[in-house]
């Protein structure tokens, strides 16, 4: 759908009606985004997008999680071996190398 299209479509509607987004049944924030070449404006873009604001942040947010995460099990493992003396190749401690690559 093109951007004339889109405001077509919406002249049929009430101006003064607020516009929402509905994600899993849920009223969301959203934000209007533009894209296209290096330099494209909001008036020269070639693609319009709807992004609903807490599922793109959640995606940043899970992603740190995973990496503190990841680093929090590493800093167990590593405690383990050094400050508790076990031996790197028990099978749970291998186990949990397996993890931590696996993140």
């Amino acid at each position: 759908m093109k951007v004339k299209q889109l405001i077509q479509k919406l002249l049929d509607y009430n101006l003064d009606a607020e516009v929402s987004v509905v994600a899993h049944h849920t009223k969301e924030d959203f934000t209007i985004t533009y894209g296209g070449d290096e330099g494209s404006t909001q008036n020269n873009c070639e693609s319009v997008s709807f992004y609903v604001d807490r599922l793109c942040n959640n995606e940043t947010l899970n992603t740190k999680k995973k990496q503190a995460d990841k680093a929090h099990l590493q800093w167990i493992h590593d405690r383990i071996v050094e400050v508790y003396g076990e031996n790197e190749n028990v099978d749970f401690l291998i186990k949990m190398r397996e993890i931590i690559s696996n993140f």
